[in-house]
């Protein structure tokens, strides 16, 4: 995928400008529930729509910095580090919104979905307000891109690994919900199940990357690892992260085409295409520009750490 020529203009490089793209779409996701601010019946919905709302115009503003500046402006770094604290935050919410988490919880399959969900909630969290520290105390720059490393590392944990855990529960709780959605449709069980699956492997590859390029700063055993070998695994990762969005959309254009399902107004099914689809499209220039480059992963740009 090509740059724009006025890129060289910029002070932005590849990696920056689909990274800061795919914050500015990404933002359609959250900015999307401002209509269900007032639609909500409880508070507790209205303020989890107002903070979702909150939480995409500051990815947007954040996107909208890294196009701009990059990642080594000062300003941008504030944007991120608010962007990561609404972000977090609103990981957090849905799982303690309601007071104790494990109130309604039956049976121990049900106690793991709502513990892992718990847990990740407040992994995200803390990463988020360990990022936004570094950033607000004026950490130098390889500081700053460490805490940011931590930070999307436990976004994939978050959003990768404990759904795949969560799912995984699921479905050893109840295998015939698996043999169901398989009878059913193999196009309804490859929606269901694969863009878990890939997403899962993603963040697996991402926690790697991240463990090997910034353990050792944190005392963590971690041995050395080629370069080009840890940019190749962070590129594919990216890949197979977008590559989730991708299937996710193609089984609901599937799921829409069954005769005995309910067909969405066309408009409906535009709209919620073009949230999962556009942000993925930058991703996956963004897992090309990282192959080529690896800026993410190190202390200056064209440097290894």
């Amino acid at each position: 995928m090509a740059v724009p020529r006025d890129l060289a203009r910029r002070r932005t490089s590849p990696v920056e400008f689909w990274f800061g793209l795919f914050l500015v779409l990404f933002s359609g996701q959250f900015l999307s529930n401002l209509p269900l601010i007032l639609e909500h019946r409880t508070w507790q919905l209205q303020f989890g729509a107002f903070g979702l709302t909150l939480t995409g115009i500051t990815l947007f503003v954040a996107g909208g910095y890294v196009l701009q500046s990059g990642l080594e402006e000062r300003r941008t770094h504030l944007a991120l580090a608010v962007a990561a604290l609404a972000f977090g935050l609103m990981g957090l919410y849905p799982n303690i919104v309601y007071g104790n988490p494990f109130a309604l919880v039956v049976g121990l399959p049900g106690g793991l979905i709502v513990l892992f969900g718990l847990l990740g909630g407040l992994v995200l969290a803390y990463a988020a307000v360990w990022f936004a520290r570094a950033v607000f105390a004026e950490a130098g720059l390889d500081q700053v891109r460490r805490m940011g490393l931590v930070f999307l590392a436990a976004v994939a944990l978050e959003r990768g690994v404990i759904q795949f855990l969560r799912t995984l529960v699921q479905v050893l709780a109840e295998p015939g919900t698996l043999r169901a959605w398989a009878v059913f449709s193999w196009v309804a069980f490859a929606g269901r199940f694969l863009p878990v699956l890939v997403r899962g492997l993603a963040a697996a590859m991402i926690l790697w990357v991240v463990w090997v390029a910034v353990g050792r700063d944190f005392g963590l055993p971690a041995r050395e690892q080629p370069r080009r070998l840890l940019v190749g695994v962070a590129g594919l990762a990216i890949a197979l992260w977008a590559s989730a969005d991708l299937f996710y959309a193609g089984a609901l254009w599937a799921a829409w085409a069954v005769p005995f399902t309910p067909d969405p107004p066309l408009l409906f099914k535009v709209r919620t295409s073009a949230l999962i689809l556009l942000p993925a499209l930058p991703l996956l220039a963004l897992a090309d520009a990282v192959r080529r480059e690896g800026l993410l992963l190190t202390s200056r740009p064209g440097r290894a750490r």
